[in-house]
């Protein structure tokens, strides 16, 4: 279903991982200028890049500190990304590869101390998750996705088009929340359901958290009803309600727009 960034099943050795880590002098000058939050997983131990699964190449080129860079749009919504390659890139924008596809070299442009991968998982664009944790879900052996319930038509781009959200950090989980219309919608089904008892007003606080892991429950979440969204709140969602709104995704606990539009779908707004 996936294989790592070297090509295969087996995990190439890790310098650095994802997360808090202190700031990095990269240009010798003696002044940090790296971010204290590492936003992906550096390998090392090979030279050519292949991309972990089938999709359509975003990005392919010089991209600031990155350095020279490829994201793949994969079928689930997720963005690959590859970070500090050498110039001489085997793809480009808009060309679709396959699961294993050599799609560059090992570099260090960009902010990049030495020859490494700078790999990391985006869930929409712009948002960070832990890459070993997706990859784990991607190389496990895992059962086709239920069918949506019955007169529910899988999600399509044009679903999950024009809708507002805002990045906000949850329980060990950066992602990607909604705001405006969306949210009044989904705030809007959860009170028709008596689980929403605040203003509907697409304002998302703790009171539609709250009531956005009650939901959960459907899915399996047992967790406590504190408000803090994280990956065991998501996949309550994404096997519960979310599936019932058309959403046909892993339920991998990382929250994109296909969630939240089958949360919304399933609340029948």
């Amino acid at each position: 279903m996936a294989v790592w960034p070297n090509g295969t099943k087996t995990r190439p050795s890790i310098s650095s991982n994802y997360g808090p880590r202190p700031s990095i002098d990269t240009n010798g000058d003696g002044r940090p200028d790296t971010s204290t939050f590492h936003s992906g997983t550096d390998f090392v131990g090979f030279e050519e890049i292949r991309a972990v699964e089938a999709g359509t190449v975003i990005i392919a080129g010089p991209n600031g500190s990155n350095g020279n860079e490829v994201a793949i749009q994969h079928a689930n919504g997720a963005i690959t990304r590859y970070w500090h390659m050498e110039p001489d890139l085997r793809v480009r924008k808009g060309q679709r590869v396959v699961e294993g596809q050599h799609i560059g070299d090992k570099g260090a442009t960009g902010l990049a101390t030495g020859e490494h991968l700078h790999f990391r998982v985006d869930f929409p664009l712009g948002t960070h998750h832990d890459p070993l944790a997706y990859m784990a879900g991607r190389l496990a052996s895992v059962p086709a996705a239920p069918a949506p319930a019955s007169g529910s038509a899988a999600l399509t781009a044009a679903d999950v088009a024009g809708w507002s959200y805002r990045k906000v950090q949850g329980d060990g989980l950066v992602y990607w929340e909604p705001t405006g219309e969306l949210a009044r919608r989904i705030q809007q089904g959860m009170a028709n359901l008596g689980i929403y008892h605040d203003l509907v007003d697409g304002i998302w606080g703790p009171n539609t958290r709250k009531a956005i892991q009650t939901l959960a429950r459907e899915g399996g979440y047992s967790g406590p009803l504190d408000g803090l969204i994280g990956v065991n709140t998501i996949k309550g969602l994404q096997n519960g309600r979310a599936r019932k709104g058309g959403y046909t995704g892993p339920a991998d606990g990382v929250p994109a727009e296909y969630t939240w539009n089958g949360v919304r779908k399933g609340l029948g707004q």
